[in-house]
């Protein structure tokens, strides 16, 4: 997937940036992790690296916060939501807030 390096010729529509010349969708998917969870520039984010822990509540955030009212980039989500789906599914003492297995950390 290219970017859409062309800020000026680029529509916004539902939330998806539209390059009519390439005749290309384009989305902005940004991680954050800050405890500032709504961050409203790049300064006020500070900290973009996953913690070395991560738990459900984190992952479900992440996953939630891709806007894709088209569901056109389910294809790159889906390793997020089967993960979610496995950690309900078999592990069913873990907390919201407990860290995930370490053999689910590369997932």
């Amino acid at each position: 997937m290219i970017p859409c390096e062309s800020k000026a010729g680029t529509e916004k529509i539902l939330g998806v940036k539209w390059d009519p010349s390439i005749d290309q969708l384009c989305f902005d998917v940004k991680i954050n992790f800050s405890p500032k969870r709504k961050a409203k520039t790049k300064a006020d984010i500070t900290d973009t690296q996953a913690p070395k822990q991560l738990t459900k509540r984190q992952i479900l955030s992440q996953i939630n916060s891709v806007y894709d009212p088209l569901g056109l980039i389910g294809p790159f989500t889906i390793r997020a939501n089967i993960l979610m789906r496995y950690l309900w599914a078999c592990e069913p003492n873990l907390d919201w807030d407990d860290p995930i297995p370490e053999e689910n950390q590369q997932h």
